[in-house]
């Protein structure tokens, strides 16, 4: 089952959901059901790869940038 991000068009929370392809995503926060989906970053890892998921930073807390806290400039 992928993972895929979205943006409730309603309340504007930014989420996560696993879902199968034949479901539907609700907002979380607001049960609405008027979403737009987000674009994924991904990572790869394997040996070799030098450090694999482990050297990659904690996405930012406000907006979900995946450089880490602080890399947005929001707080």
């Amino acid at each position: 089952m992928p993972i895929y991000e979205y943006k409730c068009q309603k309340c504007e929370h930014q989420f996560e959901v696993l879902l199968k392809t034949t479901e539907k995503a609700k907002c979380p926060q607001c049960g609405a059901g008027k979403l737009t989906q987000q674009l994924s970053v991904f990572a790869v890892g394997g040996a070799g790869s030098g450090g694999g998921m482990d050297a990659l930073p904690d996405a930012c807390r406000s907006c979900n940038d995946p450089r880490g806290p602080g890399a947005c400039g929001m707080r």
